[in-house]
């Protein structure tokens, strides 16, 4: 049975859902994945971890909100391709309402795969600003293991962010979906900011 540890937040957000867009998404962009999810078919998928995590963000590095046991059906909406888990960077969106990440490496099809997510409805987009490029880090500091580099004004896609040593004044490092990290310092947001990693979606 699915256990949720933030009962009354999700049944709040479900509850003011249709009045009020997502932080972190423009209008348009909420509009753009709840007709996804309303219109596009639900996948089913059971679970086959003794415990599955239900994520915030498709990344082991944002908050889980509760999880589901062994034997269980979920319902699923679409994939996305992030942050390997023991070797599957797959990830599956949960069906509407439910919302919520969990990593398909622990998820067996229950007839046909779900189909890719539109990546510009679910993550925050920017731009590097730093010439002639910036680092990439393993981690959210400038201590972790260089990750590689990205060109000045190379377009990203964003999963998540959080608070840590600061670059220029500024604490905040945006995990990119690839799973490296980047100091927002040096990241020109197009549209909304990305969400917190412990941020829930609606």
């Amino acid at each position: 049975m699915f256990q949720n540890r933030r009962v009354r937040t999700i049944a709040l957000a479900i509850a003011t859902a249709v009045a009020v867009p997502a932080v972190g998404l423009t209008a348009a962009g909420v509009a753009q994945a709840d007709n996804e999810t309303k219109a596009a078919p639900i996948y089913k998928g059971k679970v086959i971890a003794k415990k599955l995590m239900l994520r915030t963000h498709p990344t082991t590095a944002s908050a889980t909100e509760g999880f589901y046991t062994k034997g269980e059906v979920v319902n699923l909406s679409c994939k996305v391709k992030t942050i390997s888990v023991d070797g599957n960077r797959l990830w599956y969106r949960l069906a509407y309402l439910q919302g919520g990440w969990i990593s398909a490496r622990y998820v067996t099809n229950v007839g046909k795969a779900p189909r890719w997510c539109d990546p510009d409805a679910y993550f925050a987009k920017g731009s590097t600003t730093k010439k002639p490029s910036v680092n990439l880090r393993s981690g959210p500091t400038n201590k972790a293991k260089l990750a590689g580099k990205l060109k000045y004004s190379t377009k990203v896609h964003v999963l998540c962010k959080l608070n840590g040593p600061k670059v220029g004044g500024n604490p905040r490092w945006y995990q990119l979906t690839d799973g490296k990290w980047v100091s927002a310092r040096y990241v020109k947001n197009v549209g909304k900011a990305p969400r917190y990693w412990d941020e829930p979606w609606l």
